[in-house]
């Protein structure tokens, strides 16, 4: 099962592990501070990053299942002519 989602999968795990540990008016202080960057345009890189990788994410996710349908499409299709061919029913080779 890996697909390269671990690294982005622990950056949001720790990043979540330090919010939870520092007090909670420090959390709203921190939200004012990025809001404060995002209005300069300082880290405008860092939020384009975030967003690329998402949208990769869920394009990559997109396409592995669209490849699955087509692979059990092309095999049924496969199996259907074989069994034209040999003018019986072949069982399933899926375990």
């Amino acid at each position: 099962m890996s697909k390269g989602q671990l690294p982005y999968i622990l950056l949001a795990i720790i990043f979540l592990a330090m919010i939870f540990k520092i007090p909670p008016e420090d959390v709203s202080q921190l939200a004012r501070d990025i809001l404060a960057q995002l209005r300069n345009m300082r880290i405008l890189g860092w939020l384009l990053s975030v967003l690329l990788a998402l949208g990769w994410f869920s394009g990559n996710k997109r396409l592995r299942r669209r490849h699955r349908q087509e692979l059990k499409r092309i095999s049924g299709e496969k199996k259907h002519l074989q069994e034209k061919l040999v003018l019986r029913k072949l069982d399933s080779s899926d375990s």
